[in-house]
């Protein structure tokens, strides 16, 4: 009895060091800290877990950059974006907000039913696919 739950203790504690899978295909931004996002405002997240890469939307530029996994922990890191000029003054200021919100903080990754759940200190991201 003894080894038994010294093996399942040991297959717990290996478990608990493991990498959460990071989610494939492309993710759609649909709130920012309980706020639903504007339908007018295309925001997205896509992992490429081959090359530990994310690149997306933010409304009117794409962005790019490499991300780290440590269990379950999430950091984005050098996201550059494109330039392009956004006349519509609530994009550029969704947009400037997801950005500076993927860029300034580590998050806890997980998936629920469809969902992507990115949570930090300070802000929860949820993405549709």
């Amino acid at each position: 009895m003894n080894k038994f739950i010294t093996l399942s203790l040991a297959a717990l504690a290996m478990s608990a060091c493991a990498t959460t899978p990071v989610p494939s295909g492309d993710w759609t931004l649909a709130e920012i800290d309980g706020q639903a996002q504007a339908a007018t405002v295309m925001q997205s997240l896509t992992f490429d877990s081959a090359n530990q890469r994310v690149s997306g939307t933010g409304g009117c530029n794409r962005f790019m950059g490499g991300y780290t996994m440590e269990g379950a922990t999430v950091t984005f890191g050098g996201l550059a974006t494109t330039r392009k000029a956004c006349l519509d003054r609530d994009v550029t200021n969704a947009e400037a907000k997801y950005l500076g919100i993927l860029s300034e903080n580590s998050f806890e990754l997980t998936t629920v039913a469809g969902q992507l759940i990115l949570t930090s200190a300070s802000n929860r991201l949820v993405f549709n696919q």
